[in-house]
């Protein structure tokens, strides 16, 4: 049902603090569903959604909807919509401590952390371990390096919540001496 309380992540975004599961790589003639789905949209909005290429030639979209009068318009659109759930914002705060901690975005981003390319949506699209591993090594404070990679697991469920990670993790409770 889309009656309250049910609400989806997409309808507003930055896609380069979206969680893995938030993208859709296009396959064959969806892109043209999707230009159908969005051509009542305004044009900044249409430029905002339009599939980003990557160079291998791969497209990729953000799980976005439209949603007159609140209602989530489902007919077109080539993928399902993702639910808000408190999983796709703990990936956004790990992409934000990643910002912080490390002094760069998590992928090449706009001004307005948009994905700055479709290499950025796909990176983020095929996130694992190694792509994981491999960003994590500009956080040199292992701590804060452990407390990102907490949150930026490729599986939601796996996902550290924050209330245990404010009472458990070490980033939050250095030893004495250590602060």
């Amino acid at each position: 049902s889309d009656t309250p309380p049910y609400s989806y992540a997409g309808a507003k975004f930055s896609s380069a603090t979206l969680a893995p599961e938030m993208f859709h790589e296009l396959k064959p003639g969806e892109a043209e569903a999707l230009k159908a789905y969005w051509q009542g949209a305004g044009e900044e909005l249409r430029s905002k959604v339009a599939p980003m290429v990557s160079v291998a030639g791969k497209q990729f979209v953000v799980k976005s909807f439209l949603s007159p009068a609140g209602k989530p318009v489902r007919e077109g659109l080539p993928y399902e919509l993702e639910e808000a759930a408190e999983e796709v914002d703990l990936w956004s705060l790990g992409a934000l401590a990643f910002l912080l901690l490390a002094g760069e975005p998590l992928v090449s981003s706009t001004r307005d952390d948009d994905c700055a390319s479709g290499d950025a949506a796909e990176f983020l699209y095929r996130w694992e371990d190694t792509r994981k591993l491999k960003r994590l090594k500009n956080i040199a404070d292992a701590a804060a390096n452990d407390l990102v990679g907490e949150l930026l697991q490729r599986e939601p469920s796996t996902r550290q919540r924050v209330a245990k990670l404010l009472k458990d993790h070490p980033f939050f409770h250095p030893e004495s001496g250590d602060a």
